[in-house]
């Protein structure tokens, strides 16, 4: 899936709604759906409501980067035995990875080298 219309069209058969039924749900009509789903028309005016509807991130719905979900970079890590220094360095990795700065790979491996601490 390389383009904005592609990922659209996947996420929004995934989930079984009509081009017309996420028309209405993002105050479009269906022929800018299915123009956008061709990659016919260029029109992302209604890129983050069509992600709100489809429940996906509006940056990863366009570029096809970052992470898919919200749910997709959120890291669970009870850290309370951690030094300050490393709980900060450990939020500003997962902000790094919520804008595209750090892969989620090179979290993975940064976060276990402080965990093994």
């Amino acid at each position: 899936m390389s383009t904005f219309g592609e990922r659209m069209k996947h996420e929004r058969r995934t989930l079984n709604i009509t081009q017309a039924a996420l028309a209405k749900m993002v105050g479009a009509v269906q022929q800018t759906i299915h123009q956008i789903e061709n990659d016919v028309g260029r029109d992302t005016r209604f890129a983050v409501q069509i992600a709100q509807a489809l429940g996906v991130n509006a940056e990863w719905l366009k570029t096809g980067e970052g992470p898919k979900t919200q749910a997709d970079w959120r890291v669970y890590v009870d850290a309370s035995g951690l030094s300050e220094d490393t709980r900060e360095a450990l939020r500003e990795m997962i902000a790094a990875v919520a804008s595209g700065r750090f892969s989620e790979r090179r979290l993975w491996m940064l976060m276990r080298t402080f965990l093994d601490d």
